[in-house]
């Protein structure tokens, strides 16, 4: 090879590798290949083609790119990683591959290889997100349903005989859609990856709003900022807002609740502390209504953390810790 040629194959490499930083879709993916044929039909001095192979990629990926003259006589190269073939180079060379094509047709291979990996993160990322909305919303359906069917029963039975206890049910049902909607709103908006700060700002607001009309002699102290969370995120952090809540009404026996929820630090904090009779660590973990031990697991699992303060006579502290998305983060 003389050195002109091992200038312009030295150059090609090093736009071929700015143009796999990063390399993560299909557009990228046929520029560059686009580019290694046309390096390898100047190099041979003839035709050169690269063909995909479909099914090793999910959805299909039909794609091939050509440059130079028409192929004859050529002869086909396997493009192999992982003993999966990705795709076959159809070179004219009358010898052996010079390493200047070699090196091509590995650029070629590798990025391929690397496009199919990132697909396939990406697949696997959407499938755990449809299963775990799935889930969610199965669980919220089983809970507000059946809630909504008791209190409308015992408003039926009440109507004739005590008007003004059916009326207070009717009000228990509207406040039940309420949070089965606001449910539904930050668990179908998870599909979209949008932000819910706001919307989770204001289910908050109305659910201490029902919280002080259940309980009016319950002091509820609240600082709310917006904070930048995913709609996932938002059904997370309501979801144990809200059990902590009927903890409180139910268990806590407190006059007086503090509730917070504000941006910390690249994280979203959200506060809920009570002054009522507290308990054992162990003994609030393993008692019914909030499910402590499930706010542990369901907060580590959205890479977040949680801490649990509480002990007799002294109240009980919920903080929860959850990674805030990025200021640039466009909305919708």
């Amino acid at each position: 090879m003389d050195p002109g040629t091992a200038e312009v194959i030295v150059a090609l490499l090093a736009r071929l590798e700015h143009s796999r930083q990063p390399l993560t879709d299909r557009a990228g993916l046929r520029n560059l290949l686009q580019q290694v044929a046309d390096g390898l039909a100047e190099l041979s001095g003839a035709g050169a083609a690269i063909v995909v192979t479909p099914e090793v990629f999910e959805p299909l990926l039909a794609l091939r790119v050509a440059a130079g003259e028409s192929l004859t006589d050529e002869q086909a190269y396997p493009l192999v990683y992982g003993g999966v073939v990705v795709a076959t180079a159809h070179l004219c060379y009358p010898d052996s591959l010079p390493m200047a094509a070699t090196l091509l047709l590995r650029v070629a291979t590798e990025s391929l290889a690397e496009l199919r990996a990132v697909e396939q993160r990406v697949r696997a990322a959407e499938e755990r997100t449809r299963r775990h909305l799935a889930a969610e919303l199965h669980d919220h359906v089983k809970q507000v349903l059946p809630a909504i069917r008791l209190l409308a029963e015992r408003a039926e039975r009440d109507l004739a005989r005590d008007p003004a206890s059916a009326a207070l049910l009717l009000h228990e049902i509207r406040e039940a859609a309420q949070q089965g909607l606001d449910d539904l709103t930050f668990l179908l908006g998870g599909l979209r990856g949008q932000r819910a700060g706001q919307d989770l700002h204001s289910a908050l607001e109305r659910l201490l709003a029902h919280v002080s009309r259940v309980s009016p002699q319950l002091v509820i102290a609240a600082e709310l900022v917006a904070p930048p969370v995913g709609w996932e995120c938002a059904a997370c952090l309501l979801g144990i807002a809200r059990g902590a809540l009927v903890n409180v009404l139910q268990h806590a026996g407190a006059g007086k609740v503090h509730v917070r929820l504000t941006p910390v630090a690249g994280e979203v904090l959200l506060e809920i502390s009570d002054d009522g009779v507290g308990a054992h660590f162990e003994t609030a973990l393993a008692a019914p209504g909030i499910g402590l031990e499930s706010v542990l697991e369901r907060v580590e699992g959205r890479g977040g953390r949680a801490q649990i303060s509480t002990a007799p006579g002294q109240g009980t502290t919920i903080r929860v810790w959850l990674p805030a998305e990025r200021e640039d983060v466009a909305d919708g």
